[in-house]
Order: C-alpha cells, then structure tokens, then sequence
C-alpha cells in the first residue's frame, strides 16, 4: 500500500528544483588520493534521478574532476542562480575531499584548490532568489558547513 502523505502543500516541485552538483573525484597532478571510480557512476545516477523525477535539465549544473575548479564552481553555481524565482527550491550537491582548515572546505580540482564553506554559503544568500536550499556535501569534515550556516 502507498504511504499517505498527509501535506502535500510541502512537497518538493521537482519542476521547481535548480541543481548544482560538484564531484571531484580525480585531482590535477594527483595532489590528493583519488576518490572509488563507483562514487562517480554515484553521483551521475543521483543527476539522472532528478530528471526523471521532473527536474529540467536547463535547472542542472553537474560539474566533474577537471571541470570542478574553485573558479568553475564558483561561476556556474553565480550563473544558474540567476535563474530562480520565489518559491524555487535548491540542491546542492559536493563530493570530494574536506577539511575544517578555513570554517570548513572541499578540495577542488587544481593543485591547492579549496572552496570554503563561507564563500558556498554566501554565493547562495547573494544570488538564489527561491525559499529554499538544501546542501549536501560528502567530505571528510563535511559537518563544519552548520557552523557556516
């Protein structure tokens, strides 16, 4: 039997969702050790989820290894929000290395690369206009975003 939902006034619009998915799992110059080849296949199946569940691919960021650059992230996370509208919903999604140096970060695909919790957070209070965000990050120290928020 089908569970009952009992408000559905607070259910997520997938139709209403912006996506922004940042996975590094191979490193310029190997600098770090390299994340498990199926934590890729992982991330990219959580994307295609999303679409079928009704996200439009035009709300969609998935950004990979050599394309997750500190600046890379940076803009087309600024870019995407440019989009959204009252009532929009956000998802963040990162996976790579972490650290609590800084407030908290993850490591980004150039040498020394690192994106800090702070900058995230304050990209997304300048520039998403929805009412609600959600952010995941799957990094060791991961748990020093809440002190950002």
């Amino acid at each position: 039997a089908q569970p009952k939902i009992e408000n559905r006034a607070n259910r997520l619009d997938f139709e209403r969702l912006w996506v922004f998915s940042a996975g590094i799992h191979k490193f310029e110059n190997d600098h770090l050790h390299p994340g498990r080849q199926a934590v890729v296949y992982q991330d990219l199946g959580l994307i295609k989820s999303l679409i079928k569940q009704g996200v439009k691919i035009e709300r969609i960021v998935a950004l990979l290894d050599q394309d997750a650059t500190r600046e890379n992230c940076r803009k087309e996370l600024t870019a995407l929000l440019q989009g959204s509208k009252k009532g929009d919903s956000l998802l963040v999604f990162a996976h790579s290395h972490g650290s609590a140096n800084r407030g908290g970060l993850i490591c980004t695909y150039e040498t020394g690369g690192v994106w800090e919790f702070a900058d995230l957070i304050e990209i997304i209070e300048n520039n998403f206009n929805g009412s609600r965000a959600c952010i995941c990050v799957c990094a060791c120290h991961s748990g020093s975003l809440i002190d950002q928020i």
